[in-house]
């Protein structure tokens, strides 16, 4: 009967471990196929963040679109969308596509939509309008695979 009550409170340890695994995004939805299509997004945007913070651009160039989104990287620019070759955002302005010191813990929320991914980050700020804005990434699929669109904030 010992046996059986150690047996059980592992299995309880490693269920609850699991559930704290789930990463840092957030699931929304109740249904399990949103909850799958999050659980994708969210291991997907990971392996993004990690080559962020760890400043792999050669993954990052593999894994862009050719011009990218990045509305910190030249804020004077004006007429381009904050569109930049992916050569010069990722040799420049890496920290500022980022945004922040790293993305690693930072609680996201992730949503897949067809062939777009958003990722959003709540920053809270007190220079901020309304206390907290947005930093948000866009993954797209491709033919070759998902690609970073880049960012933005709101």
């Amino acid at each position: 009967m010992v046996e059986v009550a150690k047996k059980v409170g592992k299995v309880a340890v490693a269920l609850l471990a699991l559930a704290g695994c789930s990463g840092s995004g957030q699931q929304s939805g109740s249904g399990s196929k949103q909850n799958q299509t999050s659980t994708y997004a969210d291991s997907l945007w990971h392996v993004f963040a990690k080559a962020l913070d760890d400043k792999n651009t050669s993954y990052l160039a593999q894994n862009s679109l050719d011009t990218l989104q990045c509305t910190e990287c030249r804020p004077d620019s004006s007429g381009n969308n904050h569109r930049y070759p992916n050569a010069v955002v990722l040799n420049s302005y890496l920290n500022e596509l980022k945004h922040l010191p790293s993305l690693n813990g930072i609680p996201f929320s992730a949503s897949l939509d067809g062939n777009t991914i958003r990722i959003v980050y709540t920053i809270q700020s007190k220079n901020a309008e309304e206390g907290a804005y947005n930093l948000l990434f866009t993954l797209v699929n491709t033919a070759t695979g998902w690609k970073l669109e880049g960012m933005l904030l709101t």
